[in-house]
């Protein structure tokens, strides 16, 4: 029990506080008896204890009044969305990710007994990049825009270097002396994104409340583009949001799966014995490979499973209006 209490205090419980207690409980009933590691072994089986990593204090997990009114809401603009039957490649969906430079997987393979178990993968602080992804519930992609760190004293990358690079179709490179999406890489895109046309027609725009989304000038920018913005909820983008649900784990996962092939056919080591890390060049064509890779059926799902689509599009295809006549939306309630 003192064991217990001590792991519901949230305090650091190892072995030898088991060990501690088990002495001191044998000290007070006068025992002898030696508290082994099977022994300590067995209580921690017995009473369903083991080795965790601590994790962080996340979010809050009580809703307070606002956030389920914001959820009634969000909720409500999904429903209007499903009975007006919207068009899903009018339905998009806009997120940023962090994909880490390096991907190194945590574990290796070794020979047991082995005092060390080197490897020559890159060393160093592992380091970030901002990927975009904006995809629509019918499986359709925009080019994925990456947002590469900058040199220190410009903080953008020079000509020569974005000269230099082979920048697929489906790819966009941008830099900044932080590596983040701001507001202003924010508007240009959404002006490339949603062109003024003479045949406007009414798209929605899923968007989480990051700092850029939240700017007058990007809403007043999507409301002459007859673009509604729809915000998910702070705290449900794990739930709600199509990119987080199903799409930016696959991508994630290509990526680094990228990597490590990269690394089996690397050759190139530097002084220090490891092998030298990729360049912009390699990390722009691992985007590329994994965005092309990611397929309209992951991202329909997605969209399905975030609850903005009540079935993927090919089931929907028979309820789905034909014609380019714009639809109509209410989002005032």
């Amino acid at each position: 029990m003192r064991v217990i209490k001590k792991i519901e205090s949230k305090r650091i419980t190892r072995d030898s506080d088991i060990k501690k207690a088990a002495d001191q409980v044998a000290k007070e009933m006068n025992l002898k008896r030696n508290v082994s590691r099977g022994w300590i072994w067995r209580w921690k089986k017995a009473n369903g204890i083991t080795y965790r990593i601590p994790t962080k204090v996340g979010r809050k997990t009580k809703d307070t009044d606002d956030d389920i009114k914001a959820m009634e809401t969000y909720e409500a603009q999904l429903e209007e969305i499903h009975l007006q039957m919207v068009d899903p490649s009018t339905i998009w969906n806009m997120d940023q990710t962090s994909v880490a430079l390096q991907n190194p997987y945590r574990k290796t393979l070794a020979l047991k007994g082995s005092n060390d178990v080197p490897i020559i993968q890159p060393p160093g602080d592992r380091e970030n990049m901002t990927v975009l992804l904006m995809v629509a519930a019918d499986g359709t992609k925009h080019p994925a825009v990456i947002v590469f760190k900058g040199a220190k004293k410009t903080g953008v990358l020079s000509t020569n270097v974005m000269k230099k690079l082979l920048i697929p179709e489906n790819v966009i490179v941008k830099s900044n002396r932080k590596g983040w999406w701001t507001n202003d890489f924010d508007l240009v895109y959404l002006k490339e994104a949603f062109p003024v046309s003479d045949t406007q027609v009414t798209q929605i725009l899923l968007r989480d409340q990051c700092k850029a989304h939240l700017s007058q000038e990007s809403a007043d920018l999507l409301e002459e583009r007859c673009v509604h913005q729809v915000l998910i909820p702070k705290g449900k983008t794990g739930d709600k949001q199509p990119l987080d649900v199903g799409v930016n784990g696959p991508f994630k996962a290509i990526m680094r799966r990228n990597y490590h092939e990269w690394m089996d056919h690397q050759t190139a080591v530097a002084k220090s014995g490891y092998l030298k890390k990729p360049s912009r060049q390699d990390f722009v064509d691992f985007v590329s490979a994994a965005w092309n890779e990611v397929s309209p059926l992951i991202i329909e799902s997605s969209f399905v499973k975030a609850g903005v689509l009540p079935e993927p599009t090919y089931m929907l295809a028979d309820y789905v209006p034909d014609g380019n006549a714009p639809f109509e939306f209410d989002f005032s309630e």
